[in-house]
């Protein structure tokens, strides 16, 4: 029996109990299964688990890591488990490694790491329980409290300084918190008792929540306009030049912000002095006028209605008439001729409030005929990342639920083409909805198990899912994935708005694989900051929708 096999025994004898979880790629390229029980990613108050196997030199047989499986589900009703046995495709003798936290997710020499040491770190179980096989029984421990753990003649200290456990125990590294990690050593008929041992003075003595696990439910607890006040406090602040779109969505987000909360600052005026620098003479000719850097001018309109200034309006007509009307079936200048994902949001959100402002239909009709004409979403619902890139990459698919979204706002109803673009947009997220991972999240690329999840993909479907929900396009159906997207994202997000893993700038690649090498960014992000202030203040207007 292999690895793939342990768990499809799984779910196909335990229905509606188990789902699929995979955990990461390894170094030939191939997903690394995993599985989690449907409650474990809930709120639900359960006691939390991960089981490996294959992170020491040795591991289990699978047969033993499956009947190990088997018990726990079978035998502790409250506790909730994820598991995973990382099967290496060449031997090492020294078992994983802790990740290079500067090289998320391009370890070229144990990829394996990274995708692991994330998968476990954002689970947040209340500990670790690794499997290995051998003749002899040894049980050893690391991070527990004092007492919590009965004290048996062969436990010991985890003996693995500065290893793959040892330092998830410690909670050192890029974690959210320590997990506790016990090393169960035994042969195979024993396996069941010594499982016993380790887990029922824990249930019994009520183990607490590991530190990680109460981090992550502080972070979870949070409301949108709560989260939303912490990324306003550290985004929306910077406009470089050439302006690009990850800021100036974050600038967006301030202003948006600003109207939902009375006790958050009105950054009106600051803002005024941060941007004035695009009311001086050919500041725009000086400008890159690219899709990107156009699109970074999504807040004028509501700068405009703050200000009455009419300069800001004249600024993002101007920006919207770079778009060049192309011939039937071009993209126009300067959208890339391939018709990338990117610019279906590019075009909507400056177009779009272009013809909100003036109500002139060229604008309305640039829109409507790119997205329509773009012809790259394929039979499945998801959109390659451009007409020659028959890759799923995640942020293309969630620039094409955004573009989308922002199009369908804008547009009247009574519009020839809003139908249509409906009709495409809504096959595209049910799609989605397909692929969203026991988390919540959406992955760097959507149809290949184990890619790692990506929180700017994840903000950009749970905004359009959030606006279609509020607006009226979408109904009831979606809302549980939009609540799932929301949890897993305010997880992702510190109280010094830190992020998880946003992709980092990523034009066309040419081969499918080097979307997966494409580094994650942690800490501050642009990129990911914008997209979750936006996230964050669209479903606090979607909830207060949902309530009245």
């Amino acid at each position: 029996m292999n690895t793939e096999s342990v768990f499809h025994t799984l779910l196909h004898d335990h229905p509606g109990e188990f789902e699929s979880y995979p955990v990461g790629i390894n170094e030939m390229e191939a997903s690394i299964p995993g599985i989690a029980h449907v409650d474990y990613h809930t709120t639900k108050t359960v006691h939390r688990v991960a089981v490996v196997g294959g992170i020491s030199s040795v591991g289990p047989g699978t047969e033993m890591f499956l009947a190990a499986l088997k018990h726990i589900s079978q035998t502790f009703a409250n506790l909730s488990l994820i598991a995973c046995y990382i099967d290496f495709a060449h031997p090492k003798d020294s078992g994983l490694q802790p990740p290079e936290i500067d090289k998320f997710y391009f370890n070229n020499q144990q990829p394996e790491s990274p995708y692991l040491w994330r998968w476990l770190t954002m689970g947040s179980p209340d500990f670790v329980i690794e499997i290995c096989e051998s003749n002899k029984v040894s049980i050893e421990t690391s991070g527990f409290a004092p007492n919590s753990m009965d004290h048996q003649e062969h436990f010991s200290d985890l003996d693995d300084a500065g290893g793959f456990l040892s330092i998830i125990a410690m909670g050192e590294g890029d974690t959210p918190g320590l997990i506790p990690v016990v090393r169960l050593t035994c042969p195979q008929s024993n396996i069941k008792s010594e499982i016993d041992s380790i887990i029922e003075p824990l249930v019994t003595n009520q183990v607490k929540p590991s530190p990680a696990r109460i981090e992550l439910s502080k972070r979870e607890s949070r409301t949108p306009l709560e989260v939303a006040t912490t990324l306003g406090k550290r985004y929306g602040h910077k406009l470089d030049q050439p302006i690009n779109y990850t800021q100036g969505v974050a600038i967006s987000g301030r202003l948006r912000l600003s109207a939902l909360d009375n006790s958050y600052p009105d950054p009106t005026e600051e803002l005024v002095d941060l941007l004035n620098f695009l009311q001086t003479p050919n500041w725009f000719e000086k400008n890159k006028c690219s899709g990107a850097n156009l699109a970074a001018l999504c807040w004028a309109d509501d700068l405009w209605r703050n200000t009455n200034n009419k300069n800001w309006k004249n600024i993002l007509l101007k920006a919207a008439d770079v778009f060049q009307e192309p011939p039937d079936g071009c993209a126009p200048d300067p959208c890339d001729p391939e018709f990338r994902c990117e610019d279906m949001f590019y075009i909507s959100a400056i177009q779009g409030r272009a013809f909100q402002i003036t109500g002139d239909n060229k604008y309305s009709e640039m829109t409507s005929n790119f997205l329509l004409q773009a012809e790259t979403q394929q039979e499945n619902g998801l959109f390659w990342h451009s007409r020659e890139t028959p890759y799923f990459w995640g942020r293309g698919n969630g620039f094409a639920a955004l573009g989308f979204a922002e199009a369908l706002t804008y547009l009247p109803q009574g519009h020839s083409k809003t139908q249509e673009i409906l009709q495409i947009h809504k096959k595209h997220l049910k799609c989605l909805l397909d692929f969203q991972l026991p988390s919540g999240m959406w992955s760097q690329l959507i149809n290949f198990d184990g890619s790692y999840q990506e929180l700017s993909s994840t903000c950009m479907i749970g905004y359009a899912l959030a606006r279609g929900i509020r607006l009226g396009w979408l109904d009831s159906e979606f809302i549980p994935a939009l609540r799932k997207s929301w949890n897993a994202v305010s997880k992702r997000i510190d109280g010094q708005a830190n992020l998880v893993d946003v992709c980092t700038g990523t034009g066309v690649q040419a081969r499918m694989q080097d979307y997966f090498y494409r580094k994650a960014e942690n800490g501050y992000d642009d990129r990911g900051g914008s997209m979750s202030l936006w996230f964050a203040t669209e479903i606090e207007q979607c909830y207060r929708t949902l309530k009245s």
